[in-house]
């Protein structure tokens, strides 16, 4: 486990440095800038909400790290504490003020970060709202993931609390930062134990295609360009027997909701790709105990899961092929994925190694949070893969959402595709003893279903292609 240190520069976490060498090669890409707007209906005092928020910075050092070149590579250097700059914005005069903040928001989101001389953490505050005043985080993902988001505007609603009351300001204490998380992660990485486990999961992987297409490529529609249409998100409906069904089946199978949903999803890419054997990417925590939980920093990983389904087998058989796959990526999930892309030689053109994800979706940030409330901000810049399937699966109905490129799925082509998951999920868990290939997809207009092989846009000689082109041979899958 980590321990602490007393230095104040530092090594980056090897996620970190992936997304460190992603904005050196495209600084004003905004991908990876993370914004949070919240309202409080009470109206916001700048003073209290400046001393709130330097507080705050004060326990979480990666709220005032900058990310310096030294010895020809990044570093992390933690700024001493001190105060937070907030902006202000006064919308009173603004007769659209709400869509004026909104937009407003968007805009100062997609402001350039400096990384190397500014902390990664930028406020805005607009007030004379007359549901009450918003405040914008905006944070770059070098600094902060969705649990540490929720750390930071848990711990700034305290903050704001204890400021305005005149009271001490009493947070939880953060027993390691991310810097020493870093620093120990480097350490763990160069041991025999982690090179072995490196070396077993790159060899794992080599015999998977490493390019994945659903259908045949959009024809007839032209990409979408311009800023809003470089990330779509179109929201999962589950059918009520979902939520029903979900949990039951997953006892009885011995897998949790989220498995069971994610081997729905392999067959359903099973169907379009024409490929039984294929990867798809999951992203994992790296907060490896107790210790890390109150921490904020980027504790990601994105982990390449073999992909297995065989056409005659049941779906409750795949679920334990699911379930075996997942247990061994849980295993390998600290080799960082640039390693797993260098080890196996794969472009790093456009998106390496896995272009599909099925992954948790995140809780948000504020959802109990005393008066606190979230506003809607699209996010910004590039979707990370073509398309990720984010689902929230516990006790009952689950929730999700889709997020795709529009310049590789047009948004009906997600929209046939959610359509055929939740069927096909529906059908899983109601006769789970059938082959996969007998459960049903959705309906296609003018009659029929989707075929068991070809995707909805492929034909038998596209299908083939496209296989060729993942694979490099025929046959392989």
């Amino acid at each position: 486990m980590p321990t602490r240190r007393a230095a104040r520069t530092a090594p980056l976490s090897s996620a970190q440095e992936s997304l460190w060498f992603l904005r050196a090669a495209d600084p004003e890409a905004t991908t990876y800038h993370i914004p949070t707007l919240i309202q409080r209906p009470q109206g916001i005092d700048v003073g209290t909400l400046r001393a709130a928020l330097t507080a705050v910075a004060a326990r979480h050092e990666m709220l005032r790290t900058t990310f310096p070149v030294r010895g020809g590579g990044p570093v992390q250097r933690i700024g001493e504490p001190g105060p937070f700059d907030v902006e202000v914005v006064d919308v009173r005069d603004r007769p659209d003020a709400e869509n004026f903040v909104l937009r407003d928001a968007r805009a100062r989101s997609a402001t350039a970060f400096d990384l190397e001389d500014a902390p990664p953490l930028r406020c805005v505050v607009w007030q004379g709202l007359t549901s009450g005043d918003a405040v914008l985080l905006c944070v770059h993902h070098i600094a902060i993931d969705q649990w540490s988001l929720a750390i930071l505007v848990e711990d700034l609603a305290t903050a704001y609390d204890a400021v305005e009351a005149g009271t001490d300001v009493r947070l939880p204490e953060v027993p390691l930062q991310f810097a020493d998380f870093a620093a120990w992660e480097r350490e763990a990485l160069d041991t025999d134990q982690a090179r072995r486990t490196e070396s077993e999961r790159i060899a794992d992987l080599r015999d998977y295609p490493n390019q994945l297409r659903l259908g045949a490529p959009p024809t007839g529609d032209a990409a979408p360009t311009g800023p809003d249409s470089e990330r779509g998100l179109l929201d999962l409906v589950f059918p009520e027997s979902v939520g029903e069904l979900l949990p039951r089946r997953a006892r009885e199978l011995r897998v949790t909701p989220f498995l069971l949903a994610l081997a729905a999803f392999q067959e359903t890419v099973r169907r379009w790709s024409g490929q039984e054997r294929f990867l798809i990417g999951t992203t994992l925590t790296q907060r490896s105990g107790a210790e890390l939980d109150r921490t904020v920093g980027y504790f990601l990983n994105t982990v390449p899961l073999r992909c297995r389904v065989r056409a005659s087998a049941s779906f409750a058989e795949l679920c334990a092929v699911v379930r075996q796959e997942f247990t061994e990526g849980m295993r390998c999930q600290a080799t960082p994925f640039d390693r797993l892309v260098r080890g196996l030689s794969v472009s790093r053109v456009g998106r390496p190694l896995t272009q599909l994800a099925f992954s948790v979706l995140p809780a948000g940030p504020v959802e109990s949070v005393g008066p606190w409330r979230e506003l809607p901000v699209p996010p910004l810049g590039k979707a990370a893969f073509d398309l990720t399937v984010l689902v929230a699966a516990g006790s009952g109905r689950p929730t999700g959402v889709i997020e795709f490129d529009p310049g590789v799925y047009p948004r009906q082509t997600v929209a046939a595709l959610h359509d055929d998951f939740t069927t096909l999920l529906a059908a899983a868990l109601a006769n789970p003893g059938v082959p996969v290939s007998r459960l049903p997809l959705s309906p296609r207009p003018g009659g029929g279903s989707q075929g068991t092989l070809i995707g909805p846009q492929m034909d038998l000689v596209t299908m083939v292609r496209s296989r060729v082109a993942a694979t490099g041979k025929e046959g392989r899958g």
